[in-house]
């Protein structure tokens, strides 16, 4: 990929146990350290008629349904389905291997790290990379 170019990948969690909803603070990567330089975006996919996107370029991605994640309320029985985008205005690599996701349920918070994670890697050129962020003749826009 070019710098500035997004990488997106997905993250769905199991449903929702209990009778209380929950509510979504915050997500962050498990270590920090591993996103240092990257740029990162969270939203929730809150339709699937397209599927669920998963290593696909582009933020926002094309075509899905995004809403913000923080007070995002999740109802039980239903299972939160996130989409976190990468960048990097560098050269370099990069692999975030788990996200933290922060919760409130009843008014307790809670932490999960779901090992869902994200590779990116920049170079200062790309033959098949176009500027508006597909893969040129391989991925239709």
């Amino acid at each position: 990929m070019l710098p500035d170019q997004w990488m997106v990948t997905s993250i769905v969690t199991a449903p929702l146990s209990g009778s209380a909803p929950a509510i979504v603070e915050s997500v962050q990567p498990t270590g920090p350290s591993q996103a240092s330089s990257l740029i990162l975006r969270y939203a929730v996919l809150t339709d699937t008629p397209r599927g669920i996107p998963g290593a696909i370029r582009g933020w926002p991605p094309l075509r899905y349904h995004l809403a913000p994640l923080h007070g995002h309320l999740v109802q039980p029985g239903n299972d939160l389905r996130l989409v976190v985008g990468a960048t990097s205005h560098h050269i370099g690599s990069w692999r975030i291997g788990a996200f933290d996701v922060t919760y409130a349920v009843s008014g307790y918070v809670y932490t999960t790290t779901f090992r869902q994670g994200i590779e990116l890697r920049t170079t200062q050129t790309c033959p098949f990379c176009r500027s508006d962020h597909q893969l040129d003749g391989r991925i239709a826009p």
